[in-house]
């Protein structure tokens, strides 16, 4: 804990709080003759942002790092890292460039001078936050009270929240954002109720139906072909004698932890206008390339063959919980291959 509170007080106190221009580089902070006034403004630690330049907002934070220096229990370790990580969100999501984020605080607490994004200072404070909160958890005996484990989880799920959660929720909330003539309530069923979205005009001899139905569409046909796929697979190397089984097995796992635009990309560059095989199809054949990897059809394939090694480790699972007893009973009475699979 003496090292977060440390860490937790030289981001308060030494290092530059807010993401300092480019243009002056951070050694250059150190040059107070080189730095612009608005630079040495946004460079000022927290701890001057809060006396000289009345940043008031800032204040909660430097409390949240003083409660574990008067107390060093767990329950002020675990209070005061959610604290300090909940101030530092807030102050962030309400305070922006221009002041506050929403302009009912304006008249509330008045006008107020915006702030940049969060610099090296409001980055190691983050962590030295996350460390109390976590050395708070283990000492109060969460995973057998492994203190690496614990920061290690909440530095895994911190990230999940940071840059998947976050993004998620901002885009629904700006789903409700109010317009000119309506309010967010309205606002938002007129963007739910759009006909792009929810048309029908492909079984009236349109185009395209809506968003909504191409999605569900796209989900119920990669779950059928993924799921016999993987099946299949599943038989063969279960119920079979095939070589390479365990090569298979092994193939199965690449496309889980391959990044997923890797398959996207692949077949782009295989199959796109201008891929390898496309070209290597007009060449023989004489058949024209065109766009329909970029369709259903292409979207349609990319998601099979990212979520059929999932169904086949699902499958396989299943397969060998049948006993092969039943399945020589089926035959024996002299049942359907379908009847038997069933």
């Amino acid at each position: 804990s003496t090292v977060w509170l440390l860490l937790a007080w030289l981001a308060l106190a030494l290092v530059p709080w807010y993401a300092a221009p480019w243009s002056a580089g951070l050694l250059s902070l150190f040059d107070g003759a080189a730095m612009a006034p608005e630079t040495r403004a946004v460079a000022t630690p927290a701890l001057g942002q809060l006396i000289w330049l009345g940043r008031w907002w800032l204040l909660p934070l430097l409390l949240c790092a003083l409660w574990p220096v008067l107390r060093r229990t767990p329950n002020a370790m675990l209070l005061a890292g959610a604290g300090g990580l909940f101030f530092l969100a807030l102050q962030g999501l309400l305070i922006g460039l221009n002041g506050w984020t929403y302009t009912a605080f304006n008249t509330l607490f008045g006008p107020l001078d915006g702030q940049f994004g969060l610099g090296w200072g409001g980055a190691l404070y983050a962590l030295a936050m996350l460390g109390l909160l976590t050395q708070g958890l283990a000492r109060r005996g969460l995973l057998q009270g492994d203190a690496f484990a614990v920061w290690t989880v909440g530095f895994i799920v911190s990230l999940i929240v940071v840059f998947i959660l976050y993004p998620l929720g901002h885009i629904l909330l700006s789903a409700f954002e109010a317009s000119a003539d309506s309010g967010a309530l309205s606002a938002f069923w007129a963007r739910l109720s759009q006909n792009s979205i929810w048309s029908l005009d492909c079984l009236a001899g349109g185009r395209s139906c809506g968003s909504a139905w191409n999605s569900l569409l796209l989900a119920l046909l990669s779950g059928l072909s993924s799921t016999l796929l993987g099946l299949a697979f599943a038989l063969l190397v279960v119920r079979t004698a095939m070589p390479g089984r365990r090569a298979l097995r092994m193939l199965t796992v690449l496309p889980i932890v391959t990044p997923p635009f890797v398959v996207g990309l692949a077949l782009i560059l295989l199959l796109g206008r201008s891929g390898s095989i496309t070209q290597w199809l007009a060449m023989l054949f004489d058949i024209p390339a065109s766009r329909w990897i970029y369709g259903l059809p292409g979207i349609w394939l990319a998601q099979t063959l990212s979520f059929t090694p999932v169904a086949f480790l699902v499958m396989v699972g299943v397969v060998q919980g049948v006993s092969p007893a039943l399945e020589e009973a089926a035959q024996t009475l002299r049942a359907s291959r379908w009847a038997t699979l069933r």
